[in-house]
């Protein structure tokens, strides 16, 4: 995923660079296909996101999953106490 967000951005890159000189011929009759690229970058970057949040790669997701990781050991711990007073 990375490698076609690095490739598209580079192209993208080169496009707009060039667009006003040598490539302009070649933008204007590309131009559907660049918008195309564009949106499909824009996909990209967004799954990507949304990846890296739910592996916890990012502050705010980590920060959740450690709150979610914390409240499940106080579970586990409670049902373990319960799980001890009815053995005794």
């Amino acid at each position: 995923m990375f490698t076609r967000i690095e490739c598209g951005c580079a192209a993208l890159v080169e496009v707009d660079d060039h667009s006003a000189t040598d490539l302009a011929p070649y933008v204007i009759e590309n131009a559907a296909r660049l918008q195309r690229l564009r949106e499909d970058l824009r996909g990209w970057v967004n799954t990507s996101r949304r990846l890296l949040n739910d592996l916890g790669m990012t502050p705010l997701s980590r920060s959740k999953l450690g709150l979610n990781i914390a409240q499940g050991q106080s579970v586990v711990r409670h049902l373990q106490a319960l799980h001890d007073e009815d053995q005794a």
